[in-house]
């Protein structure tokens, strides 16, 4: 599936877990490479999950959507079911952004299925990822806490750039020992002809 994914958006690099890692350990090796390597002219630093699915033509889409991001920390998926009280003000949100807004703007991130960083961040994301004395935390919840101590709210594509594939997890019970059995899709997936800067706000 990873090596699929690689190919399907042409992918810089592959962080690879052997098993000893997982999720969140292997997301914090991921943005460690970014942070060492990157090279991308766009300025962004960006991690898929194995289990991402890109809508189609992903890379042209992921460009002309961070051209036009209202903040640096960018969330490529919107999910349906999880987290759970979280759901009634995500779905007044995507009543309002409609077939307008390019993006939904939350305080938190929810989701690390996409994720994109402003490059010049990296480095202090990185750091905050290794001083965080809960190697365990989420990495979603990890991220979103970095981004509201230095008051950065989370951009949300609309609709999202990638899906989450609905198929039964690697680790069926993360570090929250919250089972992950219930569908999780994303609430719309697809590209746009043009990308703006409307936002709706959580």
């Amino acid at each position: 599936m990873a090596q699929t994914l690689v190919g399907t958006v042409r992918a810089d690099h592959l962080a690879m877990d052997d098993g000893r890692l997982g999720c969140e350990g292997n997301h914090r090796r991921a943005w460690n490479w970014l942070r060492d390597n990157a090279t991308n002219s766009s300025g962004w630093s960006v991690v898929l999950e194995d289990d991402a699915q890109p809508t189609e033509g992903f890379r042209d889409q992921l460009d002309a959507a961070l051209a036009v991001a209202p903040s640096p920390v960018v969330s490529l998926y919107l999910g349906r079911e999880r987290p759970p009280y979280a759901q009634e003000r995500i779905a007044r949100a995507v009543v309002r952004a409609g077939d307008s807004a390019s993006w939904i703007v939350a305080p938190r991130m929810w989701f690390a299925v996409g994720v994109a960083v402003l490059s010049d961040l990296v480095p202090d994301l990185t750091q905050y990822l290794e001083c965080d004395p809960r190697k365990s935390r989420p990495i979603d919840e990890a991220i979103g806490r970095w981004a509201m101590k230095h008051r950065r709210p989370v951009a949300y594509t609309w609709p999202s750039l990638v899906d989450h594939a609905d198929v039964v997890p690697v680790i069926g019970q993360r570090a929250d020992r919250q089972s992950r059995d219930r569908g999780r899709r994303a609430w719309l997936v697809g590209g746009r002809q043009r990308w703006t800067t409307d936002t709706v706000t959580i």
